[in-house]
């Protein structure tokens, strides 16, 4: 797990990534959320190993044909191994990566927001475990209630509201966060040594907001 993640924030990607465990009868999922470069990180992981992941982040993640940055590319939100790799180069090696872990299928969700892909959440199955198609339910459907709850995760909250602060009010990065401070409660002084900046500097900020 990424340590600049706020762990007391898990509660809502544990719980859907417990219903998704359930639901397709696996257990091992990866969640990670999205930067604007379509970039992954902050993985939370069920049932991998550490070194999958580490292979997969440092090396392998450029042959996996449901990568992020290539599902966002064709605005896809559902997508299936079985359905992607056939034409993809590379994939063999990803193949035989996955195959090493006995992981033989994946179904990845791609959550959206206004902007593009925020987060996403990979459910993998194992030799062994049921096929994920067999799972008599609407993917889509599910895709839907997926991402409405991760919207309003207090990490994505907060991202749009900073990005509504930054293109309605013209506002900057460090007004934005001097903002966020005012909203808290903080006074001018508690602000100025929050943010790391003389109190004049401070009061301009608020000026200007």
């Amino acid at each position: 797990m990424d340590a600049s993640i706020d762990t007391s924030r898990d509660a809502p990607i544990l719980q859907m990534m417990d219903f998704a465990g359930g639901v397709f009868r696996t257990s091992s999922l990866v969640f990670y959320w999205v930067n604007r470069s379509a970039e992954m990180f902050g993985f939370h992981c069920r049932g991998v190993p550490h070194d999958f992941m580490d292979r997969y982040r440092t090396d392998m993640n450029r042959f996996d044909p449901l990568v992020v940055r290539r599902l966002a590319e064709g605005k896809r939100r559902v997508a299936w191994l079985r359905e992607e790799a056939p034409p993809m180069p590379g994939v063999p090696a990803y193949l035989e990566f996955l195959g090493a872990y006995d992981i033989v299928d994946n179904l990845e969700f791609v959550f959206w927001d206004d902007d593009g892909p925020f987060a996403g959440l990979g459910v993998l199955r194992n030799r062994g475990e049921a096929p994920l198609e067999s799972i008599t339910i609407d993917v889509a459907a599910l895709h839907k209630y997926f991402e409405f709850n991760m919207l309003m995760h207090p990490r994505q909250r907060e991202a749009r509201m900073h990005t509504t602060l930054a293109r309605r009010f013209g506002l900057t990065r460090r007004e934005i966060e001097a903002v966020s401070l005012l909203c808290a409660g903080a006074s001018n002084h508690d602000i100025a040594e929050t943010m790391g900046v003389r109190l004049a500097t401070e009061k301009t900020h608020i000026v200007n907001i």
